[in-house]
């Protein structure tokens, strides 16, 4: 089934584009380590680093996500920022 990843990031006024760790902890709510780990293997192709600066594509890594609904991944990402 293909995604149209574009009407998700445009309906959920994702940033086309993240940088560095935090913003990874941040898009997936995960730990810094998690997210570094993330950086060093499936996410890599969604990453562009420049010196010591990441910037993470968004569109790309929710496709490398390979999420069936990433409409519900978004929602449920909102919700836990919302309860912190």
């Amino acid at each position: 089934m293909k995604m149209n990843v574009n009407k998700i990031v445009s309906k959920q006024k994702l940033p086309p584009v993240i940088t560095g760790l935090s913003g990874i902890m941040e898009l997936f709510n995960v730990s810094k380590s998690t997210a570094w780990k993330y950086k060093q293997t499936w996410l890599a192709p969604a990453i562009t680093q420049r010196g010591r600066i990441i910037f993470v594509d968004t569109k790309k890594a929710l496709e490398l996500l390979g999420m069936e609904n990433p409409e519900q991944f978004v929602k449920v990402l909102k919700e836990k920022k919302n309860e912190l």
